[in-house]
């Protein structure tokens, strides 16, 4: 079977393509060509072909025996289809392959199959213009001058590298140039954050000096007491000067070992991201190290983290009737099949307030409820 999300009619569907494969080798014999299927004379194998958004009725589910499944142009296709293809090919040893070209990274197809972990006993092959046996001088011609005039719109087109949210709070451009970015260090004290993981989530230690974010360090471990030695030996490996640690739920036990663990040697202070923001344009701690972390992509330098520069380029903002910066809930993120942003949170913890000359007691500040 052969589908698309939409297919209006069978001229938009893959047909002509696969009808045109067939005569190119010359095979034309072998097979009884009809307007809506295609049949091989001598083994009967049959291809289909449907659109996934029009087929919800469940004429898919109906067919028995599916053994490939092609899903083509699969950039387009919708959560909703996603979830009604995949438990429907149940076939023993059946395959299902998607065919994309990587649009927007918060596509299903790309969140589920490139950003997170791919199911078991999935094979990810990237395929682009180096691959292609029927590129022309003049194609190559066209991608070099694009390459020259545009490197953005050069990375989509030809290397396919996709495009971020467009109402997300920081942009893909503004990330991939702090990748790119080599930057002088500053000489300023090492500040670190860490987000403590819940359930799935990873905990991330970022370490900061000045303008680079020297490193990112990600653990999935359950034991509270694991993750603080982890934590301790990595911020005196690095001379931290400042924790900050996330302390709700889970967090807060943490921070209590960390501040033993590393006694005078690293000020362990807490972090809520639901406290009340020190700058009247913004809600609360979140919006307000995200922001900070956004004006100071401009001139920093981050690592080449995949993780990193998903997450941070797709978590969506809004601001509230008193003109204050919100950002987009976690709760939200997931219901649009997102992970957690970990990596890009302990990067912006780096940015709290806090002052080296005269310790403050941030613990104080009234908490309040961000939704």
């Amino acid at each position: 079977m052969i589908c698309r999300e939409t297919m209006e009619s069978i001229e938009v569907s893959n047909k002509q393509l696969i009808e045109d494969t067939i005569y190119r080798r010359g095979l034309e014999l072998e097979y009884d060509i009809q307007k809506m299927i295609i049949t091989h004379k001598k083994t009967g194998s049959i291809i289909r072909f449907r659109g996934l958004k029009e087929d919800r009725a469940g004429s898919i589910k109906s067919m028995e025996g599916i053994d490939i499944c092609w899903v083509n142009e699969a950039q387009d296709v919708s959560r909703k289809s996603m979830d009604y293809l995949i438990p429907t090919i149940r076939k023993s040893g059946s395959v299902v392959w998607f065919t994309w070209n990587p649009n927007n990274m918060i596509d299903p197809v790309h969140n589920d199959f490139i950003i997170n972990e791919p199911p078991p006993n999935t094979y990810v092959a990237k395929v682009g213009w180096q691959d292609n046996p029927f590129m022309t001088p003049e194609m190559d011609q066209a991608r070099l001058h694009m390459k020259k005039l545009d490197p953005d719109r050069y990375d989509h087109h030809w290397e396919g590298v996709p495009l971020g949210d467009e109402e997300a709070f920081i942009k893909l451009s503004l990330i991939r140039s702090a990748i790119n970015r080599t930057v002088t260090y500053i000489d300023t004290p090492i500040i670190c954050g860490l987000d403590v993981g819940y359930a799935k989530d990873f905990a991330v230690l970022a370490i900061r000096k000045g303008n680079k974010i020297l490193n990112l360090y990600k653990w999935k471990v359950k034991d509270p007491v694991k993750l603080s030695q982890l934590v301790t030996e990595k911020v005196l490996e690095h001379s931290g000067k400042v924790l900050f640690v996330d302390y709700v739920g889970v967090g807060w036990g943490i921070w209590g070992m960390l501040q033993k663990n590393l006694g005078q040697a690293c000020r362990v202070l807490k972090f809520n991201g639901g406290w009340k923001s020190p700058d009247d344009s913004c809600k609360d701690w979140n919006a307000y190290t995200w922001d900070k972390f956004k004006k100071w992509l401009p001139e920093g330098q981050i690592p080449n983290d995949q993780g990193l520069v998903n997450k941070t380029s797709t978590r969506q903002y809004s601001y509230t009737n008193k003109t204050q910066l919100v950002l987009e809930s976690k709760e939200h993120m997931r219901k649009r099949g997102l992970d957690s942003p970990d990596e890009t949170d302990a990067c912006c913890m780096t940015f709290a307030p806090v002052d080296l000359e005269e310790p403050k007691r941030y613990d104080e500040i009234d908490e309040v409820f961000c939704g």
